[in-house]
């Protein structure tokens, strides 16, 4: 890690407090809107360096549904359209960072598909 200097870290430390906040204050929004397995995959490869198009081969959604996707995710402050920070839409927070456990929701919807949930 580069020294850095005070003056640096105290910023640092600012961005890290920010970040942890703003992920807190958007949990409800993202268990909301981020509700199924499809929702979530598209999300998480929403890194910037993946056109619309290469989200949709990678996750397998049709492109015209991860557009819609991330127009939703966009308009609840989610996602950041693409712009000097990143080639492509990005998304601001990680799955880990709003809670949405992928592989849960991934198993929960094979068990559902099966029939294995019940009420």
């Amino acid at each position: 890690m580069p020294n850095l200097s005070n003056s640096d870290k105290m910023n640092m430390e600012k961005l890290i407090y920010l970040r942890i906040i703003a992920a807190a204050s958007m949990r409800i929004v993202a268990e909301k809107i981020i509700n199924t397995y499809r929702k979530a995959i598209v999300y998480k490869n929403l890194n910037g360096k993946n056109s619309h198009e290469q989200v949709s081969k990678i996750t397998k959604v049709p492109r015209r549904t991860v557009s819609s996707y991330i127009e939703e995710f966009v308009s609840l402050g989610l996602v950041v359209r693409a712009s000097e920070l990143s080639k492509y839409d990005k998304a601001l927070f990680t799955l880990e960072e709003l809670q949405i456990d992928i592989d849960f929701m991934k198993n929960s919807e094979k068990k559902l598909k099966k029939g294995e949930l019940s009420d």
